[in-house]
């Protein structure tokens, strides 16, 4: 390209290139006022189906957190054991290892709203089975581990059939803050859920959390009926579920920044996310605390997570995440280092704050630059691989690190998992400028960085 051709795209554009991480090249322009900042984070609730599925799913999401928070304390008041917490957790999510890649096709050809609607009420009478074997006093760990199991198969429907759902209730412009905005369900849910269950445990039990859980199911089926999801088109493609699943792998394994942006947050819940699970062990033996100390910790832990969503929610663009990414991962990873070495609580709540920021923002960012760059007819699979590698290698985390931490001791196999993070946020750094070569065509298509500024940069 020559200056004469490049002269006459700046004659036909009167946008300002912007500068992105993941493809940008020049500097966007900059927005003083904090104010139009502030509007942007709720830019998507001016649309009534995205209202009623985020009210459905916050109230849902915080009995979620009451019943996780309520079953680790209930796991380890029984055996006492860290392997356990490690094994249960496990058993609740190796499902998406196995299950996902193949279900996940049924979402990019099936009515999701429908999907939802069903498995939402398989995971209410999942909830209400707790509660029912709890109070009549024949709960057994063996109980916990079947359900537990049986709740995996549905969360490996449930999440790439959520994650490809709620995209849809907005238009395509407000992509960016949609996934933000659910994020921040999910972690206002983690600040106020552990915080209900820590202090409701003593007052009402742990079985009592768990029929609460049962009951706010029934808000987000209420929501899901009352959405309108009669604009969304469904693909009219005969449907086979093996050409379908090769067809999603093959469109991962060509496309260099999901494939890298997946292998990064597998490894990544693998050593690190999976920490959440060891927390009633690290409170009952490390700093001596009861349920209480839980519900403080996790909380605090959920002030940084929701920090982290509200964050991203006001960005403007996904330009500049992959250097989010890196940044959230390296304070996350060396954060969950000294965390386990703790015996101060007011400590160890300010490490929970850095701790829950680095952690979202490390797998909201990475969610985000996935959901922009994939192709839609592929989202139901795509999502379903990175929910298979969030929840699944954390799965794979859970048994590991507790098989691990029996040989050595908690603090040291957390320690070695933040190490291993390091590294991964050190080599994905790395691997940015390829990352942004195979993404600049894809932003300059969907009009994410106009033409004029890959003019001017060739």
């Amino acid at each position: 390209m020559n200056i004469k051709d490049v002269t006459l795209n700046i004659k036909h554009s009167s946008k300002v290139p912007p500068k992105g991480d993941l493809g940008g090249c020049l500097s966007p322009p900059l927005e003083g006022e904090a104010g139009r900042g502030l509007s942007r984070i709720f830019d998507s609730f001016q649309y009534r189906n995205f209202r009623l599925y985020f009210i459905g799913q916050c109230l849902s999401q915080i009995g979620t957190w009451m019943q996780q928070i309520a079953m680790g304390w209930l796991i380890y008041s029984l055996t006492g054991d860290v392997l356990m917490l490690g094994t249960v957790m496990f058993l609740t999510q190796i499902p998406m290892m196995f299950l996902t890649p193949f279900l996940s096709t049924l979402v990019d050809r099936f009515n999701k709203r429908s999907i939802l609607l069903i498995e939402q009420s398989c995971a209410m009478c999942l909830a209400a089975t707790l509660a029912i074997l709890f109070f009549t006093g024949d709960i057994q760990i063996w109980h916990i581990m079947v359900l537990s199991v049986c709740s995996g198969c549905i969360n490996a429907i449930d999440m790439p059939t959520r994650q490809a759902f709620y995209i849809t209730l907005v238009p395509p412009e407000k992509l960016s803050n949609a996934i933000a905005l659910n994020s921040a369900i999910i972690n206002s849910a983690r600040l106020l859920g552990p915080a209900l269950g820590g202090l409701l445990i003593p007052i009402i039990s742990e079985g009592g959390c768990f029929l609460l859980n049962a009951v706010s199911y029934v808000c987000v089926l209420i929501a899901l009926a009352k959405i309108d999801y009669a604009h969304v088109v469904q693909s009219n493609k005969k449907f086979s579920i093996f050409s379908d699943f090769k067809e999603g792998v093959s469109y991962i394994s060509h496309s260099v920044p999901i494939r890298t942006l997946l292998i990064t947050v597998s490894i990544f819940s693998f050593c690190v996310f999976t920490f959440t699970t060891f927390v009633p062990a690290y409170i009952k033996d490390i700093l001596g605390g009861d349920s209480r100390y839980l519900g403080f910790f996790m909380s605090c832990f959920g002030i940084g997570s929701f920090s982290a969503a509200m964050f991203l929610a006001a960005r403007k663009s996904v330009l500049g995440l992959g250097k989010v990414v890196t940044i959230c991962m390296l304070m996350s990873s060396i954060v969950v280092i000294p965390l386990f070495h703790v015996h101060i609580i007011w400590v160890a709540l300010i490490f929970a704050v850095f701790l829950g920021f680095g952690l979202i923002g490390t797998v909201a960012s990475c969610n985000t630059l996935i959901q922009t760059i994939l192709t839609p007819s592929m989202r139901g699979r795509v999502m379903g691989y990175y929910s298979m590698g969030f929840l699944g290698s954390g799965a794979l985390g859970s048994l590991w690190w507790g098989w691990v931490s029996k040989f050595t001791s908690l603090p040291i196999a957390m320690g070695i998992s933040g190490g291993i993070c390091i590294v991964v946020a050190v080599v994905f750094a790395r691997s940015l400028p390829k990352i942004r070569k195979h993404a600049r065509p894809i932003y300059v298509e969907k009009g994410i960085i106009p033409e004029i500024a890959e003019g001017i940069r060739e």
